[in-house]
């Protein structure tokens, strides 16, 4: 039976090097084609002309990828994946979201703003504490 994954594309935070999902690559079935993409000019990977923001890695991202694809994404990488998924829909079969930044304006991709929602369904007895989880 065939997997119905067939690809498989990890991306990293901030430190930009995609060995960071190595471990989680090498337990994937061997059927799957699962492969990491290192984010130029981020943490020690090193730069590459042409790629000045973060739309240029979104590009930098698109060409590598053999579709369909899974995206999947860890905290600064998360805005990428979003971005991917916004610009080249028919390229990702799914999209997987780890630890995706706190930072990420979600007004711009049509979502709401939780946190204030949270904060106020979580509040506590102690006044001087708004929520019993740090957001």
């Amino acid at each position: 039976m065939r997997s119905l994954f067939t690809s498989v594309v990890f991306l990293p935070g901030a430190a930009g090097a995609g060995e960071f999902w190595t471990p989680v690559a090498d337990r994937l079935p061997a059927t799957w084609r699962a492969r990491s993409i290192d984010l130029p000019g981020l943490g020690a990977v090193p730069a590459r002309a042409g790629i000045t923001s973060y739309h240029d890695l979104v590009d930098y991202v698109a060409v590598r990828m053999t579709t369909p694809t899974v995206i999947v994404a860890q905290s600064m990488g998360s805005v990428i994946a979003l971005e991917l998924s916004l610009r080249y829909p028919a390229g990702l079969t799914h999209l997987v979201l780890v630890a995706a930044t706190g930072g990420v304006d979600v007004a711009a991709y049509g979502a709401a703003d939780w946190r204030a929602i949270t904060r106020r369904r979580f509040r506590t007895p102690n006044p001087g504490r708004a929520c019993r989880f740090r957001i």
